[in-house]
């Protein structure tokens, strides 16, 4: 059972459970023969003109190929990131620790530790990796920067 994170459009997302192997759906979606279950068939889903990206092991994301350029999915409807979660977001994604993310911020451990659950449910993410991955491929942060991070340093 795969799920699948589906943006058909700007202003929807869908979660699909899909009786398929992670690997096999996104196979079809990226080679236009997928078809979406008969429930979704009213939504006039184009499914030939997805795009798809496996995040993790079960999960699958797909948008139209016309949204990849635009950079139109980095804020799916329904998906407000307030500034300090973008910093916690890219924090996480350079490598930090909650410890240091907290000691960089000047906030507690346990308050990253609720902004980092506040990203997941955000994302519909089980685990910050998995917020991670689904963050990254919605281009919401930058690639892991190169290099030491100022903890590594000293």
């Amino acid at each position: 059972m795969t799920r699948l994170v589906l943006f058909p459009d700007e202003k929807t997302q869908l979660t699909l459970e899909i009786a398929m192997p992670p690997a096999e759906l996104e196979r079809q979606i990226n080679h236009g023969i997928w078809q979406p279950p008969a429930a979704q068939e009213s939504l006039l889903i184009d499914a030939a003109a997805l795009l798809a990206v496996r995040l993790g092991t079960a999960t699958v994301l797909a948008f139209p190929r016309r949204l990849q350029s635009s950079g139109a999915l980095g804020t799916p409807a329904g998906l407000t990131l307030s500034p300090r979660q973008f910093e916690i977001l890219q924090h996480l994604a350079d490598g930090l620790s909650v410890k240091q993310i907290g000691r960089l911020l000047g906030i507690s451990e346990r308050t990253v530790f609720l902004h980092t659950a506040g990203l997941r449910q955000k994302l519909h993410a089980l685990t910050t990796a998995e917020a991670l991955s689904l963050a990254a491929g919605l281009g919401l942060v930058r690639p892991r920067r190169s290099g030491k991070t100022s903890f590594e340093n000293g």
